[in-house]
């Protein structure tokens, strides 16, 4: 086999892998609300949790924004309202700098992404 021909076929398979692994804007506020909770769960400092709070805000106000199939909309759309609805807990735990309450907020978080993924996508999640 030539070298060109190697090369070219390298080239192909690594086109082929990073269009299979690219994201959609959902995607990406999904996993940047999940990067979210995941900062504020594990922050130490005030700061962190600030951080934390910031980019689970601005995802959840993307994600909003964001259309599904129009099937599931409906259960998309509740689902981030139950979700917008936990952020003057999730808020006021972060004022206190206690992280067991903010944890357990975090946790309830959770559980209703959890819930709505199911409905949505119809698979467990872990």
């Amino acid at each position: 086999m030539s070298h060109f021909l190697k090369i070219g076929i390298a080239a192909i398979t690594l086109l082929a892998l990073s269009a299979c692994t690219r994201t959609t804007p959902l995607q990406d506020a999904m996993q940047d609300m999940a990067q979210g909770l995941k900062t504020l769960a594990r922050a130490k400092q005030e700061n962190e949790r600030e951080q934390g709070l910031a980019q689970f805000k601005l995802a959840l106000t993307m994600a909003k924004t964001m259309q599904v199939k129009p099937e599931d909309q409906a259960d998309y759309d509740k689902g981030l309202v139950e979700i917008g609805d936990t952020l003057a807990e999730l808020e006021a735990a972060i004022q206190t700098g206690d992280r067991k309450v903010i944890g357990e907020v975090v946790k309830k978080i959770k559980k209703i992404k959890d819930s709505y993924h199911e409905k949505i996508i119809d698979e467990p999640q872990r």
